[in-house]
């Protein structure tokens, strides 16, 4: 789906919720950077093979980069707005066994593999009070490649990820009296025809005046047959630690 046909489909769904929407009174905005320490499960294929990116291309725990923004305002039947961007390029040595082949190729092999990714949400803020939900889509667009080379750099595969994927989004957070502490959860996902794509994680989060610190559990996967030329069935999940602040 183009950018910004992804763009327009959004604002129209989202403007038939406009009058359910419990509008914030003034205007806000949050900005954050986390850093997650992720695992990875799952395979991808260039071929007839699943090929495992853990125990055959090597990749195990990696330590990503999360940047958000977002900003709400007392704007009636406009939604408010959130941008999010994983910074997710990593690489690996792993050996793909005699019995498989990666885009023709096996053995010893060296991997980039980047999956960076940003989001582009349009919500309404439904409850906002001590106990606050939103709900919302969300355009998820992916900017990255997964590069396998021999070993000995005789054969190479490379191919890039691009695409965009449209997901429903909802969030939900319950404030703790008089504490500063609050727990929530929030995510995005989509499913259809076996394939599906979600990114959601669950957090403690504790504010002091303008400024937010955060613990949590991330996890994000994508099963596609073909995005780009290659089948992923891939599972990203583990802990992180976020500081931000919020006006």
């Amino acid at each position: 789906m183009r950018k910004a046909g992804l763009v327009g489909v959004m604002v129209g769904g989202l403007c038939l919720w406009g009058p359910l929407q419990a509008q914030a009174e003034t205007f806000g905005a949050s900005a954050s950077v986390a850093y997650w320490q992720a695992t990875h499960s799952g395979t991808v294929k260039n071929g007839a093979d699943n090929v495992s990116i853990d125990n055959d291309l090597g990749f195990h725990d990696s330590s990503f980069a999360v940047m958000s923004f977002s900003f709400q305002h007392p704007v009636p039947f406009l939604p408010d707005f959130k941008f999010q961007y994983y910074k997710m390029d990593q690489v690996a040595n792993g050996s793909i066994p005699l019995n498989k082949t990666y885009d023709g190729f096996n053995g010893d092999v060296h991997t980039n593999l980047d999956l960076s990714n940003y989001d582009l949400t349009l919500y309404y803020q439904l409850l906002d009070n001590w106990v606050h939900l939103d709900l919302g889509l969300t355009g998820k667009v992916f900017s990255g490649h997964i590069n396998v080379r021999q070993a000995n750099g005789t054969q190479q595969s490379n191919t890039s990820i691009n695409t965009a994927v449209p997901m429903l989004y909802a969030a939900a957070r319950f404030d703790l009296p008089a504490t500063g502490l609050s727990v929530g959860a929030e995510g995005n996902g989509i499913a259809y025809s076996g394939k599906h794509l979600y990114d959601a994680s669950a957090y403690v989060n504790y504010r002091l005046v303008v400024f937010n610190l955060q613990a949590g559990y991330r996890q994000m996967a994508m099963k596609v047959d073909d995005i780009d030329g290659i089948g992923v069935d891939v599972k990203l999940h583990g802990p992180y630690v976020q500081v931000g602040v919020a006006f």
